[in-house]
């Protein structure tokens, strides 16, 4: 990434507001490897030993599947204001299982 450094508020919080976007796509990302970590863990596989091969193929797997990724393009509108709204609402999902959670929030503009 780059930025045009005009002022420090404003690198700051272009440099902020890019990471912070990056980090909402890779956490679904990573949460694969990380639940693999808590397996291991659990099962008190220490760093300097051979995984079991199920994981190993599931590590492969997740890993060949990144490759995808770069394929991805989401298009977001940032506009604050935005003519001719109608109705402006806030949606709030949350899920959980046993190993663990996730929440998504989104505002939805009707246009009129």
């Amino acid at each position: 990434m780059s930025y045009p450094l005009n002022s420090l508020t404003n690198v700051t919080k272009n440099v902020e507001r890019r990471f912070l976007i990056l980090l909402d796509f890779f956490c679904p990302v990573l949460l694969i490897p990380k639940l693999m970590l808590q397996k291991m863990w659990r099962d008190n596989i220490l760093w300097d030993r051979e995984v079991e091969d199920n994981l190993k193929f599931e590590f492969i797997k997740w890993f060949e599947e990144l490759i995808s990724l770069k394929n991805l393009s989401v298009s977001r509108c940032f506009s604050p204001v935005i003519s001719g709204q109608r109705n402006l609402s806030i949606h709030k999902f949350c899920d959980a299982s046993q190993f663990t959670y996730a929440a998504a929030v989104f505002v939805r503009i009707e246009q009129g």
